[in-house]
């Protein structure tokens, strides 16, 4: 696997599907008896305009994609934003991320290389 198949992995399975559960949600809350903050989220949402449940959707997307790339920061090596910013784990060590097919190792976040979170947005 290579690293770009990895964010596209990444992408389809976890943000963009994240995306779309979180939309279903608001259409049509799970279950017979939803969590009432869903079902109230979804009584707002149907409220709204068509343009407007466009504009959350769009959030929603956002959200999603700040999510992962959060995550692949900290995976990666990029330095934190302090203040409110997220710790500086490279002081403890790395992270090392790894595809393993057929016992073969092949590292997903080499240092040398453009960090995996760039690569997300470079494909957004």
């Amino acid at each position: 696997m290579t690293r770009e198949e990895f964010i596209e992995a990444v992408r389809s399975n976890a943000m963009d599907a994240a995306s779309i559960s979180v939309m279903q949600m608001l259409e049509k809350p799970p279950g017979k008896s939803p969590n009432s903050n869903l079902a109230v989220l979804s009584g707002w949402f149907h409220e709204l305009p068509e343009d407007e449940r466009e504009a959350v959707a769009a959030i929603v997307r956002l959200a999603a994609f700040s999510a992962v790339f959060g995550v692949l920061n900290v995976i990666g090596t990029a330095k934190p934003t302090p203040p409110g910013g997220i710790p500086d784990y490279s002081t403890e060590g790395s992270f090392e991320l790894y595809h393993v097919k057929y016992g073969k190792r092949q590292l997903i976040n080499r240092p040398a290389e453009k960090p995996l979170h760039d690569l997300l947005k470079a494909g957004s």
